[in-house]
């Protein structure tokens, strides 16, 4: 045999050796598919500015969201006014997952006012559901009287794999 035949042969015979060898593929094992749960707020929420004077509008400075192990903590600086009052909301079936949201005014100046919001995750919920994310909206909204108003509304989600 000529010496590149000899070369061609240890070539395949090489190959096959090495995969008749070689190591069985790694199969990954897939993440369980987790059911979503939607804790909206409801739709007449909406934000409805055009019905409060401009100058009555209170508006979202700074907000901050922040969630360190089974504590979720917000904190939104809004601009002032007398005349309403703000108040930070879940929807009520999130009560299922977390705990009483605490208010508290962190600062405040002549032209706005700091609020801190802290509540927990109830683990003994995502035990019961070990294969769940929960999706649910927060606000921050301005009221006086009986009117209500969205200041700032956002939606964040926490699963069961947040819990381990």
């Amino acid at each position: 045999m000529n010496r590149l035949t000899k070369l061609m042969l240890f070539t395949v015979l090489t190959g096959l050796l090495a995969a008749g060898c070689s190591e069985p593929a790694v199969v990954e094992e897939a993440a369980p598919k987790l059911e979503k749960v939607y804790y909206l707020l409801d739709g007449a929420d909406t934000p409805q500015y055009e019905e409060i004077p401009e100058p009555d509008q209170m508006h979202m400075e700074y907000s901050h969201y922040n969630d360190a192990g089974r504590e979720v903590r917000i904190t939104a600086e809004i601009t002032n006014n007398p005349d309403y009052q703000v108040q930070f909301v879940l929807p009520d079936e999130a009560e299922k997952v977390f705990t009483e949201p605490e208010v508290s005014m962190a600062t405040s100046n002549e032209e706005t006012s700091t609020y801190e919001v802290r509540f927990e995750v109830k683990e003994e919920y995502f035990t019961a559901h070990p294969d769940v994310q929960v999706v649910y909206d927060t606000a921050w909204e301005q009221s006086k009287d009986d009117q209500k108003f969205i200041i700032w509304k956002t939606q964040t989600s926490v699963s069961s794999a947040d819990m381990n």
